[in-house]
């Protein structure tokens, strides 16, 4: 069974409130959905201070908490990432739309099916072919690898 995911858990960044300003140098709790959040600051090197959640579970400082009935971090939540639940096939077409994405293709529709990207407008041609045959490396060992697993 497969832990549940970060990415599908509602959940709050003290980074992001202190973009927006909700969350100050000086800010020592916050009220998320009437919790009350206690927020640690520790000193940056070149000055100024980096916001952390307290984590109301474990009092660990965490920079994102989740909710899953209650606020905590996702130590406490068991949570994954959806990238711990990949197969060795799903980590390499991962890589194969990275790669392509690089190149400017935006169809992920049709996947590695599509015809490649032409080389984009800004970029130089010694990146656009070292980037293609990148790709093309990768392509080629992910059918590689189907071809050793159906015996073909």
């Amino acid at each position: 069974m497969t832990k549940p995911l970060c990415e599908r858990a509602p959940r709050v960044d003290v980074r992001e409130l202190k973009r927006r300003g909700i969350v100050g140098n000086s800010t020592t709790t916050i009220a998320i959905d009437g919790a009350s959040v206690e927020i640690s600051h520790t000193a940056c090197f070149l000055g100024g201070a980096r916001p952390y959640f307290l984590c109301p579970e474990c009092d660990r400082r965490a920079a994102i908490l989740y909710n899953r009935r209650y606020w905590a971090c996702r130590n406490c939540h068991a949570l994954a990432y959806a990238s711990e639940n990949e197969t060795t096939a799903d980590r390499r077409r991962r890589k194969i739309f990275k790669a392509r994405a690089r190149l400017n293709q935006c169809n992920h529709t049709q996947g590695m099916l599509a015809p490649f990207p032409a080389k984009p407008k800004w970029m130089r041609w010694h990146t656009y072919l070292r980037g293609r045959r990148r790709a093309l490396a990768l392509e080629q060992s992910h059918y590689s690898a189907i071809k050793v697993a159906f015996n073909l």
